[in-house]
């Protein structure tokens, strides 16, 4: 596939023991791979989902002593501040800073609990599922207090079984607040700009994965990853809200190749035997 894959493993261990997450973390190394196909850490859970507590306290012990990068789904502000709690005593003997830990979909989330997050030297990731899922009584994460907190913040999909692949419809939801129904879900104070909103889906991105010096944005010395779009993002005259939702690549280029051009049919190289 013409596109960059980064894995991180999903863990479901349900005794402190945590002898999967253990005999990963023994098999594996953190960063192998390649610019396409690279392990970047573990996530996005570390514990079984209905395994005690005991067990995520380990869990995340031996993460933070084994180094890793870890994304966490956190759900509610309870659930978001007890995980925030565990994290801070694991941080008293081994340091999170710089390990690339990340709190993920937080809905509701406050500024007090962003505020502990940053102070660990962790990050918080936007998801998409409130687009398609999302109410004016269930609205999703606060886009603008999360920016304003000055937290490292980006905006994933959270993949095809819960929210569009296409990010067009995610840039649409920052900027707008309205679900795939057309409902404003979202308050206007929490809304980004444009400019904002297409930088939390790329250049934000790379953090999250030790990429940022060379994915996310153009220029140079970064990978030559770009897209050239069906008409001008920027320009809300030629591009109102609603048509944000419609806009496509015309040409792909993936390091420095076209991988897709609308004008012409490409021919793909042959596989070597």
């Amino acid at each position: 596939m013409p596109v960059r894959v980064r894995v991180a493993f999903y863990m479901q261990d349900l005794t402190p023991q945590l002898p999967f997450l253990r005999s990963r973390l023994d098999n594996q190394w953190q960063d192998f791979g390649s610019p396409w196909l690279r392990v970047s850490g573990l996530g996005e859970r570390i514990h079984g989902a209905t395994a005690p507590p005991a067990v995520y306290e380990a869990a995340v012990r031996l993460v933070a002593e084994r180094g890793w990068a870890y994304d966490q789904h956190a759900n509610d502000l309870t659930d978001q501040q007890n995980i925030v709690s565990v994290w801070e005593s694991v941080n008293r003997t081994f340091p999170l800073k710089g390990l690339r830990w990340s709190l993920a979909h937080v809905p509701g989330i406050d500024r007090p609990t962003l505020d502990r997050l940053k102070a660990l030297g962790a990050g918080v990731s936007i998801t998409g599922g409130r687009y398609l899922s999302g109410t004016a009584a269930q609205p999703g994460s606060p886009f603008r207090r999360m920016l304003d907190s000055g937290i490292h913040v980006g905006y994933g999909g959270d993949g095809g079984s819960v929210a569009p692949l296409n990010p067009w419809p995610h840039v649409y939801y920052m900027v707008t607040g309205r679900n795939s129904a057309g409902e404003r879900i979202e308050p206007p104070e929490q809304l980004l700009t444009r400019t904002e909103a297409l930088r939390m889906i790329t250049a934000n991105q790379g953090w999250f994965t030790r990429d940022e010096a060379s994915l996310g944005s153009i220029e140079p010395g970064k990978l030559a990853d770009l897209v050239v779009l069906s008409d001008d993002y920027f320009d809300a005259a030629k591009v109102p809200d609603e048509a944000i939702k419609r806009l496509r690549s015309v040409l792909t280029i993936v390091g420095g190749s076209i991988v897709y051009d609308v004008g012409r049919t490409l021919r793909r190289p042959a596989a070597a035997p």
